[in-house]
């Protein structure tokens, strides 16, 4: 009987620790981060909960626009050739990119934990300073 509730208590260990790795980053975290959050010139449109990411958008005008989502690793695709760097311990891509409608430059940060990444664009790049104020929006955002 004994050696049984010791293989119960393993296995509901073993489950809690696979229900802990396959945990979202919580969308109310992310909510209340993003209502605490104003970056200077841009008004928020949305702040949306898409199961396996969300994401807020912000408009500068007609002349630029500021997202900061969460995507699972399954719902993302980016170059890995992208520049990597480590940013407050965590794993992090800056991506520039041309399209028609102008520069954008992207900050990718890892959260191994939840099984997800953070994602910050912001276009058009207005100058060569974009990495750094993707990076400062990250450590304000202080997710």
């Amino acid at each position: 009987m004994k050696k049984l509730a010791v293989l119960v208590l393993l296995i509901l260990t073993i489950g809690a620790v696979f229900a802990q790795e396959e945990m979202l980053y919580p969308f109310e975290k992310f909510k209340t981060t993003i209502d605490n959050y104003q970056p200077e010139g841009y008004f928020m449109m949305s702040c949306e909960n898409y199961e396996t990411e969300f994401s807020a958008i912000y408009m500068k005008g007609f002349e630029g626009i500021l997202t900061i989502s969460f995507l699972s690793e399954e719902n993302i695709d980016f170059d890995e050739t992208a520049e990597s760097f480590t940013l407050n311990k965590q794993k992090a891509y800056y991506i520039e990119e041309e399209t028609d409608d102008g520069m954008f430059g992207t900050l990718i940060v890892e959260f191994p934990k939840y099984k997800m990444y953070c994602i910050i664009m912001e276009a058009p790049i207005v100058n060569e300073e974009t990495k750094a104020r993707l990076i400062s929006r990250f450590e304000q955002l202080k997710f």
